[in-house]
């Protein structure tokens, strides 16, 4: 086995799931527990950064190991990222896609699975609480409610798919997904730039 077999195999343990062959069900079970093992957050990416200057992807087994040791998470770049590895590994149809928030382009990263002839949303880097994969087939609006929070994703006239998100009714975030497939070296000043002091 070599080590990035290895990783993959440390990262199913981790999570505490049995690699099983490719199901709406498995899948469920694999976005749970990613969406539990790695939360959106960038402190360990901005503490990184202090303790050496690294502006780029840290790398898998890093992000690995920092939550196995330190219950970390990341950002969407090494979240969604590395679950993507993860489920081209087992065998899933994945990709990766950029996606728009206001003006800026292809500034937030999503996974997209390819089952059974229908696609799925996975996104465990937005701090939302997309538990299961969210259908893009339906051309209804899919609603999951949060407190006072509500996350909507719709399917738009151009064909690509929009989540916004409201608190107490009002609209307050979001972003639009676009549908060209992306290879990670495609975000690299994406995630150079997170690290400047004026980042958001």
């Amino acid at each position: 086995m070599n080590q990035q077999n290895h990783l993959f195999e440390k990262y199913l343990h981790h999570l505490d799931v049995e690699k099983q062959p490719s199901s709406i069900k498995a899948l469920e079970q694999l976005q749970t527990a990613q969406i539990i093992k790695f939360p959106f957050e960038n402190i360990s990416k901005l503490l990184l950064w202090e303790k050496s200057s690294i502006d780029e992807l840290v790398d898998f087994e890093s992000h690995l190991n920092n939550s196995i040791v330190y219950n970390c998470g990341g950002t969407c770049y090494s979240n969604n990222y590395y679950f993507f590895g993860l489920l081209e590994y087992i065998g899933y149809e994945v990709s990766i896609l950029g996606a728009d928030m206001g003006e800026k382009r292809d500034i937030h990263l999503v996974v997209i699975v390819k089952l059974d002839g229908k696609r799925y949303l996975l996104d465990s880097g937005y701090g939302a609480p997309f538990y299961k994969p969210i259908p893009l087939d339906k051309e209804q609006a899919i609603e999951i409610n949060w407190s006072e929070i509500k996350y909507v994703l719709t399917k738009e006239k151009d064909d690509r798919h929009k989540v916004t998100v409201y608190k107490n009714g009002k609209d307050v975030h979001g972003y639009t997904i676009n549908n060209e497939e992306r290879d990670i070296n495609h975000f690299a000043n994406v995630v150079r730039n997170s690290f400047i002091d004026k980042a958001a």
